[in-house]
């Protein structure tokens, strides 16, 4: 075809372009061209000749002209709304919660495991609190025991007294586990199956860890319908998990059974819902991952949980095998975190899909490792997380530094292209400080609204699963504030800078930081480079593409397309840090934001329609909105209690002391409340040292002395070997309580405890703190030894009484609905400290009231109700204490009031 002769074009001078780039064509926002003639009319053409070329200049010869660009097309201004439900549509695919399986009615399959069968247990589990120690406790345990008999088991209680040693004290507990065996057809080694009975002080327990319990009842039953396992089966109901994994130290360190354990599945709640998670295994753990994808009807997993978790203090009960080189998983759900330890811990508030999600993985996984050898159970680590569409995703740990390599290598080769491109150093530079200072921003709006929602919530600091009772609505605000900075940030330059350079830039800090955690932490790794690589890719693409502003409709879809990945890496992980960390970590959560927001900076791209302004704005109004309506739950409802303490306190004096009683409280939400009902000011202040009730100031008011029965103390044995005299003393609370101590004064110390040696490195400690019922559930056996030649012992015991309306009445605690023990302060307790003395130089000398067996301290019986309070004089007497008679001595003067039992 010829080529038509063409008329000469202006020159870039004569139409006042001259010194401009392409790259100024290329970042005119097509949305602002507000002279661009109306759809379907064609541009005027130009009248007349063209001017002719100004003198001197020589009109360049003649050639073959290429042809104009089209003019850009407007993009339609509802391609940004448009985005951005397209965006939220992903994210929503992204979210963990969509991997939960529907619960499953009570006339299910018998082969399945069924919810609503498991919440029939749950209930007469987690109908009150059952800490160590208490009536409900025991209770539960007995319930567990029979429940086990009618699977067909022979459940056994393995009790021991179980203490932690530190400094000069030791703390623990009287452990009861339950324990049961199913004998495999051909065992390879054994499973141990195992959550904890034992709950919080004042909290039901139905999520921490009654939906473990009751998994293990409705797993073993649904077992019970096919064929048996081949490998052993232990069933492993812990005690004292809340005082630190007792019950599980003890069987790993004391239970027979322990040499035969190869594998550990550990069933925690870390809240009321939220999918089950498999979250941390040991070190090794190729071959049980490999188990578990193949296995599992609902994955949920991700190795990041493992990185984190390392790090952290926290541990259950898989802790003590894993440090033992024990190969296993462990399971917990962390949503509702805002019940975890509360007294709303009810099986009302428990998500019962969370149940169903546990038992399904469970009994899967039991079924799986039941079949399999154990014989070797360690293989090298692998990476693992869940994708939308894809399930668990794994691959050898090893691959890590391959994978950061090959980052590195397309980051260099994305950027190549981007250069190449029209893409400038100055546009790479200008996206990185962009996004840095959109993380900057976010973070620190994070954390001022965390500081003005914390002023206006009562529950702020009383919860131990999260901030605040609820806080969506906070995490939808900062997300939206994300949102606005990120996007206005990237406006600032977009009509300025090449495309492609600024997206490359911004996505910058969020890849060197993937490169990084590829060295620091390979588990974590794939959380971020996972989404930088799909990122690049998107660059690329932009690249790719050329200067135009619009890539069109083709690359608008596959901007969000590569965004799903995206968010498939990053939205678990962000969920993850959120519920496990709460969001008093919102300047961290924040900046975090903005890292996926940056990855996704390709697809924001589409926000830009109709103009710059509105995402940004939209998005800053919502974030008001959303705070606003995260305020409106600040007010204390009876789902959302107000954190209230009082704790009553009775020091039962010793030899030549008095009584004395407090009221003691917090100055939390419910101070007035608790005023009120002990009608005390409490406005004095005192640090309350040696009764475990923690560090500060605490208010204080004057409160009536009860009559109560003091801890009798009776000598079993009285040994002198050398300089040093071993006695050994068989105690008797007054009060049946929770917990308690005994102290000694150097040069005497304790040196034994139920069966527990203390401190036989250093010839025994002078304080031992323990929760739960003694050994023989009455009384307990302390040695204590010291110098031969004194001639008393001075012991001080400590109790922790849980029920105190069994002690003061029932009115005392009655609460408002809005408010709730606060589970910080170690409320509603009454705390009761007593003083023997005990005279060893022939005699032995109790002091206090008494009508007492032994050395010991005592009380008068106890007064009937509305009994009038009387005084009772003091008397001394001395016996033998050879002879160990049983022996009342009263010493001091005790004002008493009135008891009323519940």
């Amino acid at each position: 075809m010829s080529d038509y002769d063409l008329p000469d074009l202006p020159s870039d001078e004569e139409l006042g372009i001259a010194g401009l780039s392409e790259e100024d064509f290329a970042d005119d926002d097509s949305s602002d061209l507000g002279e661009a003639p109306p759809s379907g009319t064609k541009p005027a053409e130009p009248v007349g000749p063209p001017p002719p070329p100004p003198p001197g200049d020589t009109p360049p010869p003649k050639t073959a002209k290429e042809p104009m660009p089209e003019p850009k097309r407007p993009v339609p201004g509802w391609r940004g709304p448009l985005t951005l439900v397209a965006l939220l549509v992903l994210v929503w695919l992204s979210m963990p919660a969509r991997t939960m399986p529907p619960t499953r009615a009570a006339n299910a399959p018998d082969h399945l495991f069924s919810s609503a069968r498991a919440m029939t247990e749950l209930i007469d589990i987690a109908r009150a609190p059952h800490p160590p120690g208490s009536p409900e406790h025991t209770r539960v345990r007995g319930l567990l025991l029979e429940r086990l008999r009618t699977l067909g088991l022979d459940p056994q209680v393995q009790t021991t007294t179980f203490l932690r040693e530190s400094g000069d004290q030791a703390t623990g507990a009287t452990v009861r586990n339950i324990v049961a065996r199913v004998p495999g057809t051909a065992s390879t080694g054994a499973i141990v199956l195992t959550a904890h009975y034992d709950s919080r002080t004042f909290s039901p327990g139905a999520g921490d860890d009654g939906v473990g319990v009751v998994t293990i009842l409705e797993t073993l039953r649904a077992l019970q319908t096919g064929p048996a396992l081949d490998n052993d089966l232990i069933v492993l109901i812990t005690d004292a998990e809340e005082l630190g994994l007792l019950g599980a130290r003890a069987f790993v360190e004391r239970h027979p059974w322990m040499p035969d354990v190869r594998m550990v599945i550990s069933i925690e709640m870390r809240g009321a819902g939220g999918p089950s998670i498999m979250f941390e295994t040991n070190a090794d753990n190729g071959w049980i991952i490999e188990r578990l994808d193949a296995s599992d009807p609902a994955p949920m997993a991700n190795s990041v949980s493992m990185a984190i978790y390392e790090r952290m203090p926290n541990d259950t009960d898989f802790t003590p095998f894993k440090q033992r080189g024990i190969q296993g998983l462990n399971f917990a759900a962390i949503g509702r975190a805002h019940i975890y330890h509360q007294a709303s811990d009810t099986p009302e508030n428990l998500d019962e899909g969370t149940l169903q999600h546990h038992g399904e993985r469970v009994l899967a996984m039991v079924r799986e490792l039941g079949a399999q050898d154990l014989s070797s159970v360690d293989a090298p680590p692998r990476v693992f997380f869940n994708l939308p569409f894809l399930g668990l995703v794994s691959y050898p740990q090893s691959w890590v530094l391959g994978l950061t390599g090959l980052l590195a290598v397309v980051l260099l080769a994305v950027g190549g292209v981007t250069v190449l491109r029209g893409g400038s150093w100055r546009g790479m530079l200008a996206g990185a400080g962009l996004g840095l200072l959109a993380m900057g921003l976010t973070a620190a709006a994070g954390q001022g609204l965390l500081v003005w929602a914390r002023g206006r919530h009562p529950e702020f600091g009383s919860l131990h699963g999260s901030g605040f009772h609820v806080e969506g609505w906070y995490v939808v605000a900062l997300g939206a504030l994300a949102l606005a900075f990120t996007t206005l940030a990237l406006s600032v330059v977009r009509r300025r800078v090449h495309r492609g350079a600024l997206f490359f830039g911004a996505l910058l800090p969020g890849t060197l930081l993937a490169l990084a955690v590829g060295f620091m932490a390979p588990a974590a790794a794939h959380a971020l480079q996972g989404p930088a690589l799909f990122a690049l890719l998107a660059v690329a693409v932009v690249s790719l593409a050329g200067p135009r502003r619009d890539t069109g409709w083709v690359g608008w879809a596959i901007g969000l397309l590569i965004a799903l990945p995206v968010l498939g890496f990053m939205m678990p992980v962000l969920e993850l840090v959120w519920v496990a960390m709460s969001f008093r970590l919102a300047a961290i959560l924040g900046a975090l934001m903005v890292v996926l927001l940056l990855f996704l900076a390709p697809a924001l791209d589409g926000l830009s329609a109709p103009n710059r302004w509105w995402l940004p704005t939209a998005a800053t109004l919502g974030a008001v909105l959303f705070a606003a309506l995260g305020a409106r739950t600040a007010s204390s409802t009876a789902d959302r209690p107000a954190p209230s303490t009082l704790v009553y306190l009775q020091d039962q004096g010793g030899p030549g002391a008095p009584v004395r009683a407090l009221w003691v409280s917090r100055p939390d939400a419910g101070i007035d409340w608790a005023r009120e009902t002990t009608a005390s000011p409490l406005d004095r202040e005192e640090t309350l040292e040696g009764l475990r009730l923690g560090p500060g100031d605490w208010l204080v008011g004057d409160a009536p002395a009860v009559t109560l029965p003091t801890p009798r103390a009776l000598i079993v044995s009285d040994s002198v070997i050398g300089a040093q005299r071993r006695l050994a003393l068989s105690v008797r609370p007054g009060v049946a309580s929770e917990g308690i101590g005994f102290t000694v004064a150097p040069p005497a110390r304790l040196v034994r405890l139920g069966d527990a040696e203390l401190g036989s490195a250093s010839g025994g400690l002078s304080s031992v703190w323990s929760e739960g019922l003694p050994l023989n559930d009455s009384t307990w056996q302390v040695t204590v030894v010291q110098d031969a030649a004194l001639g008393t012992l001075d012991l001080e015991i400590l109790q922790h009484h849980q029920r105190p309306w069994e002690l003061l009445g029932d009115e005392r605690w009655a609460r408002p609905a809005e408010l709730a023990p606060n589970v910080m302060n170690r409320s509603d307790r009454a705390i009761i400290r007593s003083r023997l003395r005990l005279l060893l130089d022939g005699s032995a000398e109790a002091t206090g009231d008494a009508d007492a067996e032994g050395a010991a301290v005592t009380a008068p019986p106890l007064p009937d109700p509305g009994a009038a309070a009387t005084d009772t004089a003091a008397t001394d007497s001395v016996v033998p204490a050879s002879a160990r008679p049983d022996t009342t001595t009263p010493a001091v003067d005790t004002l008493t009031t009135p008891m009323y039992r519940r």
